[in-house]
């Protein structure tokens, strides 16, 4: 087979817009932050939102040219599988609106143990090998 197989598509975007971004989160006692790097063809005047599901603005930053900016979510509500809650993030220009969306979580480990959001996690079968190979032997012992 040759020649184009997948969907594909055109996107004509101004001279002047968020030429790429890249969010880190950071999760603290009673808040959050969302790190943005952000980079520009042209310098532009770009507002950032944050939202939550419920539409409203929990952060706000303005920024013009490359660089980073930071903005603070009082409480925010910590993404798990049970709940996975995502906030909205806008970045808008006089031309173009970009909308993605984030979520607010911790892993990390401590003593050989497991934490996600400051729970620790309970791991069973974490010894099992799916292409391990055995022999007659070792199961009649």
């Amino acid at each position: 087979m040759s020649g184009i197989f997948r969907d594909v598509y055109l996107l004509k975007r101004p001279e002047k817009a968020v030429k790429d971004y890249f969010i880190k989160t950071i999760v603290r006692a009673d808040d959050a932050i969302m790190q943005m790097d952000l980079s520009f063809y042209a310098p532009i005047t770009t507002k950032i939102k944050v939202e939550n599901r419920e539409g409203q603005c929990v952060a706000d930053a303005v920024i013009s040219e490359d660089g980073q900016v930071e903005l603070e979510v009082k409480d925010p509500i910590l993404w798990n599988t049970e709940n996975p809650y995502l906030y909205t993030v806008i970045l808008e220009t006089a031309d173009e609106v970009i909308v993605d969306r984030i979520g607010f979580r911790t892993i990390e480990i401590k003593d050989k143990v497991l934490y996600f959001n400051g729970q620790k996690i309970n791991r069973s079968g974490d010894k099992y090998r799916a292409n391990e190979k055995r022999s007659y032997a070792d199961e009649t012992a």
